[in-house]
């Protein structure tokens, strides 16, 4: 990570526009912090990156999502760390930029004018619902609880009809949620309890993650 000393503030200076080759990102931070950081865009991240797009990038001991402001083929002149010393950004949050150059340009001269932080100032330019959570910190992932079937020596015996229709569903679906699984097999939770005990099947959880943007069509614009 390297600190730049300053952003050019002019309406005459337009982002960095994305290419192939372009191996460094600039982005600005949505905390009360003057100077924009450069970051070390990966192979892959590097031909999807756009000014205007958010990141997430390492920042301290966190990952916080920030706001991609230029993009650059080389390390620019007023860096202070050597290119090793370049952290590499973490992942992309948007294949399209949710800032038009226009947008960037009246937040630079807002942030100069007002002698505001820039990302600051870029997040209060966007609706609520697509800005990051405050203090870098990310909505955990919730755990969802699946039902797989487990691979047996033997057919089962002594099995009910309900226990039967809840490995027939496995079997031709693959693994489900259990509330989808108690759906379609119309059975009850501790119908795939007991097959849990049996040793026939395994309830298990797993992470899944919302989509920070699933509602943004519903934002005014």
């Amino acid at each position: 990570m390297s600190k730049s000393t300053g952003t050019e503030i002019s309406l005459q200076n337009e982002p960095h526009t994305a290419t192939s080759a372009s191996r460094f990102v600039e982005v600005a931070v949505p905390l009360h912090v003057a100077q924009t950081f450069t970051y070390r865009l990966t192979p892959e991240l590097s031909s999807d990156a756009k000014p205007g797009a958010r990141i997430k990038v390492p920042f301290g001991r966190k990952l916080i999502t920030a706001y991609i402001v230029a993009l650059h083929d080389a390390l620019p002149s007023d860096s202070t760390l050597a290119e090793a010393e370049i952290k590499d950004a973490a992942s992309l949050v948007d294949l399209e930029p949710v800032c038009t150059a226009e947008i960037l340009q009246l937040a630079r001269w807002v942030a100069d004018y007002y002698a505001s932080p820039l990302g600051e100032v870029l997040k209060a330019t966007l609706p609520p619902g697509i800005n990051p959570p405050p203090q870098g910190s990310f909505v955990k992932a919730k755990l969802r609880r699946f039902v797989r079937l487990l691979a047996t020596d033997s057919e089962p015996k002594k099995i009910t009809d309900r226990q039967k229709a809840v490995l027939t569903t496995l079997q031709e679906k693959g693994p489900l949620a259990l509330q989808a699984l108690l759906k379609e097999a119309g059975v009850g939770a501790a119908t795939v309890s007991s097959l849990d005990k049996k040793g026939l099947v395994e309830i298990f959880d797993e992470a899944v993650r919302r989509d920070p943007l699933a509602h943004a069509s519903s934002l005014p614009p």
